[in-house]
């Protein structure tokens, strides 16, 4: 059986089938039929990009075939700091995403939208709202939102189109580096990081980048810029929409397990996670009481204490880490490319 299933357009009055879309979204189909076409992985785009700056560097500098070689090797290991700190926001985003608080908020979240048009918006702003608190939650907060927000739709009798739906969800990222986790400005606040070296060994802190007013006022227009844009583009009452035909909903949850040994009763049990998470989160604040500055890796300690404090056991943590774990492989492999290009 098919996930999804179409429906077909609303004849109009005269029995023809009437124009499907709105003039937006029948003017973007010619683009998006290019894109799904000709726009390749992440990776392999990626490694397009590492080619097409060798290009440049051939043309535009002396540097010899050789040179470009050595310089695109030598920068390999350079960012290996920072490949961590990005596998781990998009890791901690997953687990926190996936805890069972989380996912019973997402839950009755999802119950609020009652018509098509303020469920894609919705769903696109709680996603944005998410990927401010750290865009590892927005990714996957957006695409669990999406199915939620489909499923308790479906229960209702309400249609909505579920490709508009994970649209909407993923459009929330466009402002995660505006938010909590932006690596930019956070690198370019941590102390001997490859930006401050660029700096001069000055640190930006980010009460002059994430805080500052410019920046707040540009999330919140950028916000309702893609709201407006969604609102242009979406089916509108008798257009073709497909929708989503299976409850796709709690697909990473984690069983509880069977307690038969001492053991497995420490693993299930909530005091190791609370302790830790405890311990965490008194670093946390001794760290920001001695003036300490926020950096990538206090954002990520931040997110773990967190979830520390919201899972069940750690059974459960190990579960959640084993899923969300998949995840990461592509951020390890394209960050080396990146940096080595950059050298």
């Amino acid at each position: 059986m098919s996930a999804t299933s179409t429906r077909p357009p609303t004849p109009g009055p005269s029995g023809r089938a009437v124009r499907e879309g709105t003039f937006f979204s029948r003017a973007m189909r010619p683009l998006n039929t290019t894109m799904e076409r000709f726009i390749p992985s992440s990776l392999v785009f990626t490694i397009v990009l590492t080619f097409a700056v060798a290009a440049l560097c051939l043309l535009l500098t002396p540097a010899g075939p050789a040179d470009v070689v050595v310089g695109w090797g030598d920068g390999l290991s350079g960012l290996l700091a920072f490949i961590t700190q990005m596998a781990l926001v998009l890791m901690l985003g997953h687990i926190l995403a996936n805890t069972g608080p989380v996912r019973r908020l997402l839950a009755r979240l999802a119950s609020i939208p009652r018509t098509p048009l303020a469920a894609y918006i919705f769903v696109f702003v709680v996603a944005a709202a998410a990927s401010l608190i750290t865009w590892g939650l927005g990714l996957v907060v957006g695409a669990l939102l999406a199915k939620e927000v489909a499923a308790q739709a479906r229960e209702r009798g309400l249609a909505l189109h579920f490709p508009m739906l994970v649209a909407a969800g993923f459009s929330g990222f466009v402002v995660w580096h505006m938010g909590y986790s932006g690596s930019g400005p956070l690198t370019a606040a941590t102390p001997g990081s490859f930006l401050t070296e660029s700096l001069g060994g000055r640190t930006v802190p980010v009460s002059e980048t994430t805080f500052s007013w410019w920046n707040i006022t540009a999330a919140v227009v950028t916000v309702l810029v893609v709201a407006l844009a969604l609102f242009l583009v979406a089916p509108r009452a008798g257009d073709r929409i497909v929708e989503l035909e299976i409850d796709a909903r709690d697909q990473d949850t984690v069983s509880a397990p069977e307690i038969e040994t001492p053991a497995d009763r420490l693993d299930a049990s909530r005091v190791p996670t609370l302790l830790v998470g405890a311990m965490l989160v008194a670093y946390l604040v001794m760290h920001f009481v001695g003036g300490g500055t926020l950096t990538l890796d206090i954002v990520n300690w931040s997110f773990l204490a967190l979830i520390l404090l919201l899972v069940r056991s750690p059974h459960e943590l190990i579960g959640l880490t084993q899923s969300a774990a998949s995840n990461v492989g592509e951020i390890l492999l394209q960050f080396p490319s990146t940096r080595a290009s950059s050298a």
